[in-house]
């Protein structure tokens, strides 16, 4: 109804206690803590995990065949199994990444998710509360150095027939706390490789782990483990 008030939304918007993004309807983060908490979001445009429904939508749930059929699109060749190449992947890891944690990327990070407490905002604040400084919110790991020389991606490179990538999604787990002015080096593994299939068709499934280290200390402040699909 035009000019109607909008508490549905909000209340919909905290339904089952789980507070949400108020005009997205997204998820925050789930935050257990430092020891072996987890972090989980969700993209723009989704609910819990499901895609939202619409004529778009509809159409990437079509099967592959019939909706490359439509564009007139090719569909990758088949692998009976993964290749010698892809086998001797697994298990390898990519050059390391270096990230910079920032007062000013910490404070903006904390806003965009709704955090609240002061020790991610306020640095006396934060050694008030006995940090020795700003302190990153869970899930919060800098922002990557630049380096023009170096190739893109961070992980294994192989040969695979398959053109097309989503992300599976990715869980952060926090081990230390990370500070203002802390950097840390990232390097990624590659820890599985799977064929499987879907309504796409066949699809390869890649699961990496990132490890975050702290250079002044040498301490692994943080995993994330992320799946990526391939189809």
């Amino acid at each position: 109804m035009r000019g109607a008030p909008r508490a549905s939304a909000v209340s919909s918007a905290c339904a089952n206690g789980i507070p949400r993004h108020p005009a997205s309807g997204r998820r925050r983060p789930e935050v257990s803590g430092v020891g072996g908490g987890r972090v989980r979001y969700y993209p723009a445009g989704t609910s819990d995990g499901v895609p939202a429904v619409g004529a778009r939508a509809h159409r990437r749930r079509l099967p592959r065949a019939r909706r490359d059929s439509d564009r007139g699109g090719a569909v990758p060749e088949e692998l009976p199994d993964l290749t010698p190449e892809m086998k001797a992947a697994i298990g390898k890891s990519g050059p390391p990444t270096t990230y910079e944690v920032t007062s000013l990327g910490i404070r903006t990070f904390g806003r965009a998710v709704g955090y609240k407490n002061p020790i991610y905002f306020d640095a006396a604040a934060a050694k008030a509360a006995g940090h020795k400084d700003l302190v990153a919110p869970p899930g919060y790991l800098g922002m990557p150095v630049f380096n023009p020389n170096a190739t893109a991606g961070r992980g294994v490179d192989f040969e695979t027939p398959f053109k097309r990538n989503l992300n599976g999604g990715t869980g952060v787990f926090p081990l230390e706390r990370v500070y203002a002015g802390d950097v840390l080096d990232a390097v990624t593994t590659l820890v599985e490789l799977k064929l499987d299939r879907g309504r796409l068709g066949q699809m390869l499934i890649r699961t990496s782990e990132t490890v975050y280290t702290r250079k002044s200390d040498g301490k692994v402040v943080a995993k994330t483990r992320g799946t990526g699909l391939s189809y």
